[in-house]
């Protein structure tokens, strides 16, 4: 009812408050940890009338109470193809014009994250309707590969099984 709606809502603010700092920005000298009590707390309270969803990248960053309480599904990566196309379909209903080696930069700054991707495409959107290579490298701060390359001394341009190395360089 009424009151157990307000009692889950009072609990969710502790959570927040246990993992973050007055200001909202970040984790306080509790940490991470504080958080995850709490709401293993507010799971345990709501577990008649109540469902959480937890998505993370780490599972293994989840304390074991609250792993228990869940049930863990597991998902492969998603492809490169898989990202330039949901990139393409964001870029079509929002007026971006999303070039091809701007795709292929987003897909080496994001390394495989498609919320890293979104989110570039979102911030280099923001500067030019026009997401090209260029762009992508002047928004993220990131280096062009070629620069490393050269950095590095390696001339001509290395084999494509070399990229993961000099991403870890980076």
């Amino acid at each position: 009812g009424h009151a157990n709606g307000h009692h889950f809502l009072d609990d969710l603010r502790q959570v927040r408050r246990a993992g973050s700092n007055r200001a909202g920005a970040g984790v306080t000298a509790q940490g991470p940890e504080a958080a995850q009590h709490a709401l293993r707390r507010t799971m345990e309270n709501f577990t008649k009338s109540c469902r959480f969803i937890l998505i993370c990248n780490y599972s293994n960053k989840i304390i074991a109470p609250i792993q228990s309480r869940c049930a863990v599904l597991r998902f492969t990566p998603l492809t490169n193809d898989d990202i330039i196309k949901r990139l393409r379909y964001i870029s079509e209903r929002e007026g971006i014009n999303l070039t091809h080696p701007g795709g292929e930069a987003i897909l080496y700054v994001s390394g495989g994250d498609c919320r890293k991707a979104v989110n570039v495409l979102q911030a280099v959107s923001t500067i030019s309707k026009d997401v090209t290579e260029e762009s992508v490298y002047q928004v993220t701060g990131r280096v062009y590969p070629e620069e490393i390359r050269a950095i590095l001394g390696f001339d001509p341009p290395l084999p494509h099984e070399t990229e993961p190395y000099i991403k870890r360089v980076v």
